[in-house]
Order: C-alpha cells, then sequence, then structure tokens
C-alpha cells in the first residue's frame, strides 16, 4: 500500500479543505493531531501511466500542524523525467514508488522508513 491509513485520513480532511467544506471541530483537531504526529517528515509518490507519463504526488508535513501538498505530471520529454523514473525505479506502465522524506538540516533527505 503506498498510503498508511492516517495518511488516507489525512487527504480526506485536507481535501475537504481544499473544496472549501468546513471541517467539524472533531475533524479539525484530528487532523491537528495526525499532522503534528509527523512533523518535519513526508514522502513523494511516482506513478507511471499508459502513456509514460510519470504522476508525482509530493506531502510534507511542517511544523505546528501545517502541511504542504503538490501533484504535477511529468512527460517524457521533461528534464527531470528521467531523473525521476530512475530514482523511483519506474520501469513500465503501472509501476509505482514511494519515497519517504525528513527535513534535516534545510533540506528534505530521503529516509528508508
Amino acid at each position: 500500500m503506498i498510503y498508511t491509513e492516517n495518511e488516507l485520513e489525512i487527504n480526506r480532511l485536507v481535501s475537504k479543505i481544499a473544496l472549501e467544506e468546513e471541517l467539524s471541530e472533531v475533524e479539525s483537531k484530528r487532523l491537528e493531531e495526525l499532522c503534528t504526529d509527523r512533523e518535519w517528515t513526508g514522502y513523494v509518490i511516482a506513478k507511471m501511466r499508459e502513456d509514460g507519463t510519470i504522476d508525482i504526488t509530493t506531502m510534507h508535513y511542517l511544523g505546528h500542524g501545517e502541511s504542504d501538498f503538490g501533484s504535477y505530471p511529468l512527460k517524457p520529454d521533461d528534464s527531470l523525467y528521467q531523473r525521476i523514473r530512475e530514482r523511483h525505479n519506474l520501469q513500465k506502465p503501472g509501476d509505482e514508488s514511494r519515497i519517504n522524506q525528513r527535513y534535516e538540516n534545510g533540506e528534505w533527505v530521503d529516509v528508508d522508513d
């Protein structure tokens, strides 16, 4: 599984916010707890589509319960494409990879967790 159960819950709650839906008090407290437990950690997920495009999803949990989420496609002619493909060992359409990260000394570094 690429996502943990807690990450799926975070994604659900963050999606509500993105859709401008108001979180209940219980949901807000839960989101804060989930993000605080993960402060200064994150992950990058890459998945290759049938057409060779690589979908990148990033999630980083910052201090004070804040988080940063990003998602973007990389086409085969993109300058970062080969580097990302090798880093995530994507060989064929459908391949998917997750790299966990931790914030250390001012930068996000890969970890083996």
